[in-house]
């Protein structure tokens, strides 16, 4: 696998600048997967399992419409996630990172980014005047 890696420029660079680094099998079997979106997402898809199922997974986390770099033995290219399906691996995905404002698809790690970045020092004076006691009444209401 190493030398294939070594072939792509763009893929090496990516590994060493990112943690977000998944083995397909390990996508499958996990009951949830929920990547780092804000960081670049390798994930090396080896063929040991059912390719379709994959996508599907990819599909929930980053969104069907989402652009991956694909790198395989015949290249690389940019598609679509859901152009995956019919992609014969071996082969390796790179998601790049986005800000949570050019996200098509969120998740809980979104909720907790909007939050700091409305409690932060210069974000929303009304979110930061909050406290659990001003804000329990909205809680029980939505």
């Amino acid at each position: 696998m190493t030398e294939f890696l070594k072939r792509f420029a763009a893929l090496d660079a990516a590994l060493e600048s990112t943690h977000g680094y998944y083995i397909a099998g390990d996508i499958m079997t996990r009951i949830q997967f929920f990547p780092d979106k804000r960081i670049n997402n390798i994930i090396y898809a080896s063929g040991c399992y059912e390719s379709d199922a994959l996508v599907r997974r990819l599909e929930k986390a980053f969104g069907e419409n989402e652009t991956v770099r694909v790198f395989s033995n015949g290249g690389e290219k940019l598609i679509a996630t859901k152009e995956l399906r019919g992609e014969t691996p071996p082969y390796v995905l790179l998601y790049y990172g986005k800000k949570v404002e050019e996200c098509g698809r969120f998740d809980f790690s979104d909720l907790v980014e909007i939050m700091d970045r409305l409690r932060a020092p210069d974000g929303c004076e009304w979110d930061k005047a909050q406290t659990h006691e001003s804000i329990r009444i909205n809680l029980i209401e939505e």
